[in-house]
């Protein structure tokens, strides 16, 4: 996480994060995770594959927020790393 919070625009590093959502511990159900992250005005979301890939997004952005684009968001991958 420190590796991806060190590419955060430096307006977003300002906020110390939070963890909103583990599917280890709420469940794999995207219903739960749309719940969890409602209210989130920016996120780092992190998957881990079954094959052991790690991949995710930044949205700078609510999930839920209708029309809005920014350069600000990005994709990544991590080889040979944990979350």
């Amino acid at each position: 996480l420190e590796f991806i919070w060190s590419k955060l625009p430096p307006k977003y590093q300002l906020k110390e994060p939070n963890l909103a959502f583990d599917a280890e511990i709420d469940g794999f159900n995207v219903k739960t995770l749309h719940k969890k992250v409602e209210d989130a005005s920016a996120t780092i979301i992190t998957i881990k594959s079954s094959e052991g890939k790690v991949f995710g997004a930044f949205i700078p952005f609510n999930w839920f927020s209708q029309g809005l684009r920014s350069g600000e968001t990005f994709l990544y991958s991590m080889a040979g790393e944990e979350p």
